[in-house]
């Protein structure tokens, strides 16, 4: 395990976790999360929905309304194609955020506030900035 996110909802009822898990070894880095709306958390499942190459760095937050997101690094692409995906427990679809003209891309971070979830990540040698839902 390494780079825990972890996020509390505003009125402390839903908490959820992510990691980097790397039972399969170094090179074959999967994002796990678990959601717990009880105080006790199930067992963790893997994020995104592809196995394909290395996913790291997951950042989380938890929106007004109670869904998690999660953001991380996805090298389903290739390693030099590396992109940035998004999901939320209630679809628990992935979404690709970033894509070839950005250059590899790295370390999202969200952010949540004013009833907005919001990504920021490196992209190339730049900062990328995408609205994911709200106002």
């Amino acid at each position: 395990m390494d780079a825990p996110a972890v996020a509390v909802s505003h009125d402390a009822k839903t908490m959820a976790a992510a990691w980097m898990d790397m039972r399969s070894g170094a090179n074959n880095r999967d994002v796990q999360w678990t959601v717990a709306a009880s105080g006790k958390f199930p067992p963790e499942v893997t994020v995104h929905d592809d196995k394909a190459g290395s996913q790291g760095h997951p950042s989380l937050v938890i929106d007004r309304e109670g869904v998690v997101w999660c953001a991380w690094e996805d090298a389903r692409q290739g390693p030099n194609d590396q992109r940035i995906y998004v999901a939320d427990s209630k679809s628990r679809k992935n979404v690709a955020l970033s894509g070839p003209p950005e250059g590899k891309c790295g370390y999202p971070s969200l952010a949540s506030g004013g009833g907005s979830v919001g990504v920021a990540y490196e992209s190339g040698s730049n900062i990328s900035f995408r609205v994911l839902s709200g106002k």
